[in-house]
Order: structure tokens, then C-alpha cells, then sequence
């Protein structure tokens, strides 16, 4: 995230994750500096997640050499920005007591962990969701590797990060489509129809959404949850 070559010695590693069922920021702080580094502070940028810290950093004081990861929990209550492709943080961190300079950096970041286990909706509302949203709403993809072997796994590769199924039909030539639903924070529905044969490769997603810039955010997390 932050090269020592830009950070004036100091190195952060991190990504955002769930920690259970949680959201944190995971990170690592390196001092390559010569001198000790400590009173670290984070500041992030509005968003459109509205994604902020929950708390202050809580890092020990960093010797010459030293390193130390924290889990830094967040919360969906920052200031509202507009959607911008790619996802990304702007960050802030000072370490006042050694360097009054702030340092920044972005952060690429995918949607798969930001979902909310809100997302899971009464499954009698998604039809009606579902015809709402007008055709200039509708993205679609042709997804990475080969569907699980039923419906039934598709589903259970999903839900862990809160892509959460609705109903199943059969489709034309063998195939089944299955409809899911997800929350990107903070209240962008995304609807989602995979079509194609089970246990096989070349399945059609199609995501409908009154934010169209996050679906292809949305396809990503998919094909990473069914491959992981």
C-alpha cells in the first residue's frame, strides 16, 4: 500500500477482510527508518461505502527495523461519495511525534468483503425487485471456470460472503438458472441471475442494480468465491 521509499522508511502492508463475520482493515506497518516511529494515526477519505474507522489505530511504538499488524475494526458511517471504478481508498497516516508530514495512499479494494449480511432479503420481494429495475440497469459477464456440481453448491460457494440465494428454475439446453442477492454498503441492491450448466464452464451472470458501476466489482467477488 505504502512503499518505505514514499513513507520516509515507513512500510504498511494490508487489505480489508472479514474477521468473524466483521469487517477489518489488516494491517502491517514497517519501520525501515532510522529512527523510532510510534502515535500513529489513520484518517480515510469520504467514499462510497462510507467506510471510516471504528476506532484510533492501536500500534505499539516501531523501533529501527521493527514491524507490528494490527486488526482495525470499520464502520459503514463516513461521509457519502459518488461510485468511482476502480474501487479505492484515499489514506491518511501521520506519526506526529517524529514527521508533522502526512502520508497518502490509495487503496485498491474489492467489494467482496464489503457485502452485508443485509443483503438477505424476504425471497418474495425479489421478483418484483427484480422487473423494477429497467434494462439500461443490467450488466452481465461471462464467469470465470467451471459452476459447482448443483444449485445446491453454487449457493453454499455464495453465501459465506453474503451473496445470498433466492429461487432456482431450469433453463433452456440443461441448464438451471439460480438468483442471489447482495448489499454493497450503503444501500446498493444487487440482484443476480447465473445461468449455465452445472459442472460446467461458460455460466452467463447477470447483475441488476440502481448503481451499474458495481457490477463488475460484482462479478469479480463471484468468481473469487468460486474459486476459492
Amino acid at each position: 500500500l505504502l512503499p518505505k521509499e514514499k513513507g520516509g522508511g515507513l512500510e504498511i502492508q494490508g487489505l480489508l477482510r472479514r474477521e468473524a463475520g466483521a469487517l477489518v482493515y489488516d494491517l502491517t506497518f514497517t519501520n525501515h527508518s532510522g529512527a523510532g516511529l510510534d502515535g500513529f494515526m489513520i484518517q480515510i477519505n469520504k467514499n462510497a461505502f462510507q467506510l471510516a474507522p471504528a476506532g484510533p489505530l492501536t500500534l505499539p511504538a516501531l523501533s529501527p527495523g521493527q514491524s507490528a499488524s494490527t486488526l482495525l475494526p470499520m464502520v459503514f458511517t463516513g461521509s457519502p461519495a459518488p461510485v468511482t471504478v476502480p474501487l479505492e481508498l484515499q489514506v491518511a497516516i501521520k506519526s506526529p511525534r517524529q514527521n508533522p508530514s502526512v502520508l497518502i495512499y490509495s487503496d485498491p479494494i474489492k467489494l467482496g468483503p464489503l457485502l452485508m449480511p443485509e443483503g438477505n432479503i424476504d425471497r418474495a420481494r425479489f421478483p418484483g425487485l427484480w422487473t423494477s429495475l429497467p434494462a439500461e440497469n443490467e450488466r452481465s459477464a461471462t464467469l470465470a471456470g467451471a459452476l459447482p456440481p448443483t444449485p445446491e453448491a453454487l449457493a453454499a460457494k455464495l453465501a459465506p460472503v453474503n451473496i445470498f440465494f433466492m429461487h432456482n428454475r431450469p433453463a433452456a439446453a440443461g441448464q438451471q438458472a439460480s438468483y442471489f442477492t447482495a448489499l454493497a454498503p450503503p444501500t446498493a441492491a444487487l440482484l443476480v441471475e447465473i445461468t449455465g450448466v452445472p459442472g460446467a464452464p461458460g455460466a452467463k451472470a447477470v447483475v441488476k442494480t440502481a448503481t451499474p458501476d458495481l457490477a463488475q466489482p460484482l462479478f469479480d467477488a463471484i468468481n473469487a468465491a468460486l474459486s476459492a
